[in-house]
């Protein structure tokens, strides 16, 4: 008689206790079952699972078999294909903690087969290791030792498969619920996953080779490259046993391999979350010690001020606080632009009430700091932009007035700023430097000619004058510095040498 292997977050050949299971009462046929339910609830999930079923496609072409791919609902699905084949079985693995297995027994047997569920080929068996009063250990440190005492079973070595006379029909292996939940996610989660049980292995094995030496502290580094095995996405969907990881594991630490231990350590921690998970079922909404319910919140502190100044003296903390204080502030001035835009006005208007905000809020100095890099970028793209809006064929018909405007405006501008200078009192060179630095329109003239136009003020065309006008004057400051340099501040120096 055949047997189904439904292929449920264990998406390997090596260690699978019900593939084994199915192996051994005759064909079998390798089922995956793609439900669009799970990639709505758990896309980032499922997404990983659909880049490893290439790979578990491949392995079981190898072993001269095939995966039979199905969408739809889990329990419908199951049914249809057991009735379809004939299958007097099915094997597949618990769903603890993953996945419920309400109303899998009944699919199956309307489908004319009997559900057989094989555990995870975890270290140990759920519930195995207790106290001695015979409770769950709620503390790691006795549960290690406990569990150290414990002979964990050797892996299982894939089995070899018989074929069945004929195959059902299957999907692809893509699962386009998954990739539209993810979005635009999916590509770029995809360049960063290396899928498959055999890729699974090869890291454990360069894990092994080098990187372990340091893991009892370079775990706890998340900014090292290789401070982990990464082989939890592997071990979340299947394509490597936690057994074999141990008895790898051992024969490495046998070899002379330093850091094993604590590696050890942290894959047992799997088991013991396990248990507390199946006890408290609820842990991961709510404390799973209900006096913790009650510890009391500290109020505002010396404490919470450094972490909203990103000052915990934690670098990649502080690092990631002032990344997400730059992007905040940015969104702001983005979405103050945007909201200008929708009610009709200037976008340059709201950029510039952003920063007057910003500018007079209690954390002005830090957003100085943090953006001081964005700074040359940002006046490059100014710039360029004022470039572009230049019209050089109005500039070329109307040179004269455009400079008699410019220079007119900067005369206009310097003896206003003198007349300043003089009612506080600057000195000689000190009131001309703040004549002349001053004396260009400034930016800011951008935005209200632009809001202007928009307002409908001024006709267009006085406005590409008045934007020349601004621009040209911006593009002569230089030249008024070099002036104050090399003519005005050299005069007044020789005045002040002379002797009285």
């Amino acid at each position: 008689m055949v047997a189904i292997c439904w292929f449920r977050r264990v998406l390997r050949l090596d260690d699978h206790p019900a593939l084994v299971a199915a192996a051994s009462s005759g064909p079998v046929i390798p089922l995956v079952i793609l439900d669009p339910a799970e990639a709505e609830a758990h896309p980032a999930s499922a997404q990983r699972q659909a880049l490893s079923l290439p790979r578990l496609q491949a392995a079981l072409h190898r072993h001269n078999s095939r995966l039979i791919v199905r969408r739809g609902d889990t329990a419908e699905v199951l049914e249809r294909v057991a009735r379809q084949t004939g299958a007097d079985a099915v094997h597949t693995t618990e769903g603890f903690p993953f996945a419920s297995d309400h109303g899998l027994k009944a699919a199956a047997e309307r489908g004319g087969a009997t559900l057989h569920l094989h555990p995870l080929a975890d270290l140990v068996p759920r519930g195995s290791v207790r106290t001695q009063e015979g409770g769950i250990y709620k503390v790691f440190t006795p549960f290690w030792r406990a569990m150290r005492a414990v002979d964990i079973d050797r892996p299982l070595d894939p089995p070899t498969l018989n074929l069945p006379q004929s195959w059902p029909d299957s999907d692809e292996t893509d699962w386009p619920e998954a990739r539209s939940a993810m979005n635009r996610g999916w590509d770029v989660v995809a360049g960063h996953i290396d899928a498959g049980e055999d890729a699974a292995r090869d890291r454990l094995d360069a894990f092994l080779d080098g990187p372990v030496g340091h893991y009892g502290t370079h775990r706890d580094q998340p900014w090292r490259a290789s401070g982990t095995s990464g082989l939890s996405d592997a071990l979340a969907v299947g394509e490597i046993s936690a057994r074999r990881i141990w008895h790898v594991g051992l024969a490495a630490r046998e070899n002379g391999r330093q850091g094993v231990e604590d590696f050890l350590r942290e894959v047992a921690w799997r088991e013991f979350a396990r248990e507390l998970f199946h006890e408290s079922p609820d842990m991961d909404r709510t404390c799973w010690r209900k006096e913790w319910n009650d510890f009391p919140w500290k109020r505002d502190n010396n404490e919470a001020e450094d972490w909203r100044r990103a000052r915990t003296g934690v670098p990649m903390v502080d690092a990631g606080l002032r990344e997400l204080f730059v992007t905040a502030a940015l969104m702001m001035v983005v979405g103050i632009a945007l909201l200008m835009t929708m009610v009709g006005l200037s976008p340059a208007l709201g950029t510039f009430l952003a920063g007057v905000v910003m500018a007079n809020s209690e954390y002005r100095h830090e957003l100085e700091s943090d953006i001081e890099p964005f700074k040359g970028i940002f006046l490059g793209v100014f710039f360029i932009t004022v470039g572009a809006s230049i019209d050089f064929a109005l500039l070329r018909d109307n040179l004269a007035l455009i400079l008699a405007l410019t220079l007119g405006l900067i005369v206009l501008k310097t003896a206003v700023l003198l007349l300043i200078g003089r009612a506080f009192r600057l000195s000689g060179g000190d009131k001309w430097l703040f004549g002349l630095g001053l004396a260009q329109a400034g930016e800011f003239g951008f935005v209200l000619v632009s809001f202007t136009v928009a307002s409908a003020v001024i006709p267009r065309e006085v406005a590409d004058l008045m934007l020349l006008v601004v621009a040209l004057s911006m593009l002569l400051t230089p030249g008024l510095f070099i002036l104050y340099d090399r003519v005005i501040a050299p005069r007044y120096s020789r005045e002040q040498d002379q002797p009285e």
